[in-house]
């Protein structure tokens, strides 16, 4: 969900970032019906939307990594040191705060729709942080 609306906030904003979508425990899986609802219901299509993990080569190519928790980002940098400088959460990023983004893998509808909700949110403080300082690849 968050590439998604990563891409329709900062495109409405007119700030040039690319992302790409990758996670510590994905594997090739399509967007859940909860994930595709909760899109559907704000605008956005995750229909051709396919999880993957995330790779050195991909951290190699973004500038800014951005992870739901802090158990991701330890895992990030545990896995990738060398890249640990561009490692944050979206809260730590955005909001300055150590906040968590509740995963809401395999739970109910309401939780993909906070999650939605929190990471829109975050993403447009973000988009607001960048737009004075440009884009860049963001996953």
């Amino acid at each position: 969900m968050a590439q998604a609306i990563a891409e329709d906030v900062f495109g409405r904003a007119g700030v040039d970032a690319a992302f790409s979508s990758a996670g510590v425990a994905a594997g090739c899986r399509p967007a859940s019906l909860n994930a595709l609802n909760a899109a559907s219901a704000n605008g956005l299509n995750l229909k051709e939307h396919v999880s993957r993990p995330v790779t050195e080569e991909i951290l190699k190519k973004t500038d800014l990594a951005l992870t739901m928790t802090n158990i991701h980002k330890t895992r990030l940098t545990e896995l990738y040191p060398q890249y640990a400088d561009k490692i944050y959460t979206i809260h730590e990023y955005a909001a300055g705060s150590g906040a968590d983004v509740a995963d809401p893998y395999g739970q109910d509808a309401e939780a993909y729709d906070f999650c939605f909700s929190t990471l829109k949110k975050l993403i447009e403080r973000l988009a607001e942080k960048l737009h004075s300082g440009g884009g860049g690849d963001m996953v």
